[in-house]
């Protein structure tokens, strides 16, 4: 079983949802089944749908209304997204704007901790932002513009490769 974390800036209703169907009802330590021999580790969030738990520098886990039980502190948040990359083999990230700050961090500890890492660029980022993260593309040798749907079929690749046809 491949085990992915995958990394990128955090919002209501973000890229991982179409990826993870059942993200939105999960919480840290689940290990949800994304394609044939492929499990999802993290990051989890919280989400209700009404975008309570999301705003500047939330990471998802705002305390605001309906969501209140489903609260990580700040200070549990690092180490929690931390442990589930310690869990993966595999770490990809995808980029759809240069704020994501939190992202560069989970990159560069995959790397130091030798994981198989891949970065993945929304169209949206023009070529003279991705050469700004030179550093990076220097350390991940496979690094791409994409599209979410080139990311999933990426994703569904991993348990081809595997040798993985059925769950």
């Amino acid at each position: 079983m491949k085990k992915v974390y995958l990394a990128g800036k955090i919002a209501k209703n973000d890229w991982r949802h179409s990826i993870v169907p059942t993200l939105r009802e999960s919480t840290w330590g689940a290990h949800l089944s994304i394609a044939p021999g492929v499990e999802y580790v993290g990051p989890f969030f919280t989400g209700c749908d009404h975008g309570c738990a999301h705003g500047p520098s939330t990471h998802g886990n705002a305390v605001s209304g309906c969501n209140e039980e489903y609260i990580h502190a700040p200070n549990e948040v690092p180490a929690a997204c931390l442990a589930a990359i310690d869990q993966a083999g595999i770490v990809i990230a995808y980029i759809e704007k240069l704020d994501c700050y939190a992202t560069y961090l989970e990159l560069g500890y995959a790397i130091s901790r030798e994981k198989e890492v891949h970065l993945f660029f929304a169209e949206s980022i023009t070529e003279w932002q991705r050469n700004e993260l030179w550093f990076y593309r220097e350390l991940i040798p496979s690094t791409q513009k994409a599209t979410v749907e080139i990311v999933r079929t990426f994703i569904h690749g991993l348990a081809q490769k595997a040798g993985v046809t059925h769950v």
